[in-house]
């Protein structure tokens, strides 16, 4: 099993971000720590348009908010 390239920089993993503790241990789990990395929202944005556009709010199940943050880049709006 792999885990993620980020995960000693990522901010999420290193517990810096406020998060409930039983949901940030099932996240962690599920995509930092398991191989699903390739899913997580702040490596797909980190990868994409630059790890700056990683904001504190994003969580690695958020999709939906990294896909509006990468379009939002490349249109200019960020």
């Amino acid at each position: 099993m792999t885990t993620c390239s980020r995960l000693e920089k990522c901010p999420f993993y290193k517990n810096k971000l406020i998060i409930e503790m039983g949901v940030g241990d099932f996240l962690k789990k599920e995509y930092c720590l398991s191989g699903n990395y390739d899913k997580c929202a702040r490596l797909l944005v980190a990868s994409t348009v630059g790890v700056e556009y990683v904001d504190d709010t994003l969580y690695p199940n958020n999709l939906d908010k990294a896909k509006k943050i990468i379009s939002q880049v490349k249109m200019g709006l960020k």
